[in-house]
C-alpha cells in the first residue's frame, strides 16, 4: 500500500450569494406518513427521486423507501430496542443501514428482502455506504477486540480493509470508482483519508475530520472540528482533492455539509444558538463557490421553514425535513433556471 500525505489549506472566504447562481427553485412536500410520524431527516436520494430515510412515532423508528407512488416501509424498531441509523440507497433502490442497539448490527435492504451484512468476527458491525455497484463500506469489531476496522462488502463477502496504522478505523463513503473516504483514529483526533485502489491518502488538519460524502471526482464533505475551537461543534467543509475549504459561518456554532452530486453542489444544515434561548435551524447550498442560505431560494409566501438540507441529487434537487404549517415535513426543492 502506497501512502501519501497531503497537507491541507484551510480556506476560509466564502461568499454569501445573493440569487444562488441564478437559480430559483420549487418547494414540495415529500408526503410519507405524516399524519402519524414525525420526519428525522432523508439518508439519500438518486437522479431517478426515489428516497430513504427514518421517521419516528410513539412506537419508535420507522424506516422507508419512497418511490413518488409511495412509501414503503422497511423496518421498524422500538425506542427501548434501539434506533436505526440509515446511511444511504443507490439507483437500484438498495439502502444500507445500522440498528444500534445493545449491539450494533448492520442491514442491506434489497429486493425485497432484508440481509444482515455480518461481522468480521466481532460483535458489532456498522453500514455507512453504498454505491451504484452495490458495493458497501462500514466498519466492524474484531474477533475477541473492541477494537474497529474498516470493511468492504462485495458480493456477499465482507473484505477487512486492514486499520491503516491507527487506533481505530472506519470507512464512511464509496463512489462508484470504488474510491473509499476513511476516518482515522488516534489519540490525538480523527484524520480523514481516502483510499483508492491501494493507495492511500491522507488529508492532515488537527482535530477531528469527518468526510460524510465522496463524488466521482473524489471530492469530500464533512465536518471538522477544530481544537482551537472549543465552543465549536463542528464546521462544514468541502474537499476538492487539494485542499479543505471551510465552508462555516461565523455566529453558527454547528454547520455540516451532507451531500455532493457530481456538479460539486453541496448541501448541508447549520445550527445557531437564539438570543432568547433555544437554537436555530437551517440548511445551505454551497455552488460554484458562493455558499447560499437555503431559505433565500424558497419562492415568496412558501409558508415553509427549512430546518435540514440532507441530500443533493445530479439533478440539483434538494431534500431534507422542514417545518409547514406549525408541522415537521420531507420536502423537496427542485430548480427551476430563471430566464
Amino acid at each position: 500500500m502506497k501512502t501519501l500525505a497531503l497537507t491541507s489549506i484551510v480556506v476560509s472566504a466564502i461568499y454569501l450569494a445573493a440569487g444562488a447562481a441564478q437559480l430559483s427553485y420549487t418547494i414540495a412536500e415529500v408526503p410519507i406518513f405524516l399524519d402519524v410520524a414525525q420526519p428525522t431527516g432523508f439518508a439519500g436520494l438518486t437522479d431517478r427521486g426515489v428516497m430513504t430515510g427514518t421517521m419516528i412515532d410513539g412506537a419508535g423508528w420507522i424506516v422507508f423507501r419512497w418511490t413518488g407512488d409511495g412509501a414503503q416501509v422497511l423496518a421498524t424498531a422500538s425506542d427501548v430496542a434501539g434506533r436505526f441509523d440509515i446511511r444511504g440507497i443507490n439507483r437500484r433502490g438498495e439502502v444500507i443501514g445500522t440498528f444500534i442497539g445493545g449491539i450494533d448490527v448492520a442491514y442491506l435492504w434489497s429486493d425485497g428482502t432484508t440481509h444482515e451484512l455480518g461481522t468480521l468476527g466481532g460483535s458489532d458491525a456498522v453500514a455507512n455506504g453504498i454505491n451504484d455497484h452495490g458495493d458497501i463500506v462500514g466498519a466492524s469489531t474484531l474477533v475477541g477486540s473492541n477494537t474497529w476496522h474498516p470493511f468492504l462488502y462485495r458480493k456477499g463477502r465482507m473484505i477487512d480493509l486492514g486499520d491503516f496504522g491507527a487506533r481505530d478505523a472506519f470507512a464512511l463513503a464509496i463512489n462508484n470508482k470504488r474510491q473509499v473516504v476513511l476516518a482515522l483514529q488516534d489519540e490525538s483526533g480523527q484524520r480523514m483519508g481516502i483510499y483508492d485502489q491501494g493507495h492511500l491518502k491522507i488529508v492532515e488538519a488537527s482535530g477531528w475530520t469527518t468526510g460524510l460524502a465522496i463524488n466521482e471526482s473524489g471530492h469530500v464533505v464533512g465536518t471538522h472540528q477544530s481544537p482551537e475551537e472549543p465552543g465549536n461543534f463542528g464546521r462544514a467543509f468541502y474537499y476538492d482533492g487539494l485542499c479543505l475549504h471551510d465552508l462555516h459561518v461565523p455566529g453558527q456554532f454547528f454547520s455540516s455539509s451532507r451531500s455532493i452530486n457530481n456538479k460539486d453542489e453541496i448541501v448541508g444544515s447549520w445550527v445557531t444558538a437564539s438570543p432568547q434561548g433555544g437554537y436555530f435551524y437551517g440548511g445551505f447550498l454551497y455552488r460554484d463557490g458562493q455558499r447560499t442560505d437555503l431559505s433565500e431560494m424558497l419562492p415568496p409566501g412558501s409558508g415553509w421553514t427549512i430546518y435540514t438540507a440532507d441530500r443533493i441529487n445530479d439533478f440539483g434537487q434538494i431534500v431534507g425535513v422542514g417545518i409547514y404549517g406549525g408541522v415537521g415535513k420531507f420536502y423537496m426543492m427542485t430548480p427551476t433556471r430563471l430566464p
